[in-house]
């Protein structure tokens, strides 16, 4: 059981996606992905998983985006590790794909999980907070659910003024 050297992967991505060469940063991330299956890296595939659902959402491709994400959850679930701080971000972008393709409703529960594991595992100013106000709010405006998300909004922003780049 070995690990994959994923800085060497993300860096290879940066590449494709610096050349707007989209199919080859899927292809890129597929056979990373199959790779990290055959060696039993759980760890390197939920990253390979979070940035296939990123890659999906930006191009559109609804199908392969839900798939993934149901991937991504289930193996947060099978490892057992739904309450760590790298499961709140993947639950925000399962969410933001969700989001994406007009289900809100789907995304604000994976919202709020990772609110949850944030608040324990972060302090009330880490601008991952910005972050997950800003995309919930996001979301409780599909949700029809304004005042929601102009307090959201207001946090966001109060916790972005104030973080350091």
């Amino acid at each position: 059981m070995g690990r994959i050297s994923t800085q060497r992967v993300l860096d290879k991505l940066d590449d494709y996606f610096s050349r707007n060469d989209y199919d080859g940063a899927e292809r890129h991330l597929l056979y990373w992905l199959e790779e990290a299956k055959a060696i039993a890296d759980r760890h390197s595939a939920i990253l390979l998983l979070n940035e296939l659902a990123g890659l999906y959402r930006k191009l559109s491709k609804e199908e392969k985006a839900l798939e993934t994400v149901a991937d991504l959850l289930d193996l947060i679930k099978e490892m057992g590790i739904e309450n760590n701080i790298g499961a709140g971000t993947s639950f925000i972008n399962c969410a933001t794909v969700y989001k994406a393709f007009g289900k809100a409703e789907k995304a604000f529960p994976l919202f709020e999980k990772a609110k949850s594991i944030y608040e324990k595992e972060l302090s009330a100013d880490d601008k991952r907070f910005g972050g997950l106000f800003n995309n919930m709010a996001l979301a409780l405006v599909d949700l029809e659910r304004y005042d929601e998300a102009y307090e959201l909004y207001e946090k966001a922003i109060g916790i972005m003024k104030n973080a350091d780049d």
